[in-house]
């Protein structure tokens, strides 16, 4: 399940600092490629959660209202959508610019994951 986010969610060092990986899709609502990526990037979160991982999907309105678009800009460094970042303990562990397919989306993951278990030693 996609979790709709605001910036008033976010932590200003990232998400929770817990032991779930945080994955957030940063999208534009009338954006033509974040429309064709939802689909795939919600299958790819129902793809790990019928596995069990640790981790949670978020979604967050990079345009829309005025203000969050503004914080978006600044503390995440969001310049385009759509783009995604993963987050382990409050930090970013792993970036995707563009969207894709849910091939392409599970890689992502699986890369985070790694980046996870080299950098913290945990496993997801």
């Amino acid at each position: 399940m996609v979790n709709d986010i605001t910036m008033e969610n976010m932590q200003p060092g990232g998400m929770p600092e817990d032991d779930d990986m945080h994955v957030v899709m940063f999208y534009g609502t009338t954006c033509g490629p974040c429309k064709a990526t939802m689909p795939h990037y919600e299958a790819t979160s129902e793809f790990f959660e019928e596995r069990g991982a640790r981790i949670k999907f978020h979604r967050i309105d990079a345009w829309d209202p005025p203000e969050q678009a503004e914080y978006v800009r600044e503390v995440w460094e969001i310049k385009g959508v759509p783009n995604f970042k993963a987050f382990f303990r409050s930090q970013v562990i792993e970036e995707k610019q563009g969207g894709g397919r849910e091939e392409n989306l599970r890689k992502f993951v699986h890369e985070a994951i790694d980046n996870v278990y080299k950098t913290f030693g945990e496993k997801i």
